[in-house]
């Protein structure tokens, strides 16, 4: 049982490390709203990155020149036969946008 524990908190712990390390790079690279990507890291580990546009998070006042995108970061993995699990992150970020958009 005590191995078992281990090794979930490990996967845990590698799976919030590449959630954090593709919200960074989603973030830095001002990626399109709307698109997805997805990738595996390792053997084990699913991601996928959104990013969605949203109004609810503008200010007033905010020159139309910035939208605000929620970035979403999801890691799935299975831990087991048949266990799937998975960590979520997400932040939000104003993001310059694009001539003739």
């Amino acid at each position: 049982g005590a191995a078992q524990k281990a090794s979930l908190s490990g996967d845990y712990r590698r799976a919030m490390i590449i959630a954090e390390s593709q919200l960074d790079f989603a973030a830095a690279n001002a990626g399109r709203p709307g698109v997805a990507n997805t990738g595996k890291a390792g053997d084990k580990f699913d991601w996928q990155v959104s990013i969605v546009p949203t109004d609810e998070y503008s200010i007033e006042g905010m020159p139309s020149r910035y939208t605000p995108v929620v970035i979403n970061v999801d890691v799935r993995w299975e831990s087991a036969p048949g266990q799937s699990k998975s960590v979520a992150v997400s932040t939000i970020r104003l993001q310059r946008s694009r001539v003739g958009s």
